[in-house]
C-alpha cells in the first residue's frame, strides 16, 4: 500500500494498486470508501460537472483537479498533505 495522504478536513487517501481508499478517523472507528477506477472516473465527472465555469467543456480543466504527485510530506499528519 502507498503512504497515506493527508487530503484535509480530516481524510486521508492512500492506493492499494486496484484501488484508492478514502479514511475519515472518527471516535466509533474509521470511515472508509473504496473507489476503483469506474467509480473514480464517475466521481470526476460529477465534480467536473459540479465545478465547472461558464464557458468551458464538462472535464476539460485541468487546472481544477491538480495533480497529487508532488504532495510535500508533512509530519503533523503522518504522511504526505495536499495543498491547494
Amino acid at each position: 500500500m502507498s503512504d497515506e495522504l493527508y487530503l484535509g478536513d480530516g481524510l486521508y487517501a492512500s492506493f492499494d494498486g486496484d484501488s484508492i481508499k478514502l479514511r475519515a478517523p472518527r471516535e466509533d472507528g474509521d470511515h472508509i470508501v473504496y473507489l476503483e477506477a469506474g467509480l473514480y472516473q464517475a466521481l470526476r465527472d460529477y465534480a467536473a460537472r459540479c465545478w465547472r465555469v461558464d464557458g468551458e467543456a464538462d472535464g476539460d480543466s485541468p487546472s481544477r483537479f491538480p495533480n497529487y504527485d508532488d504532495a510535500p510530506t508533512d509530519p503533523h499528519h503522518g504522511g504526505k498533505v495536499w495543498k491547494p
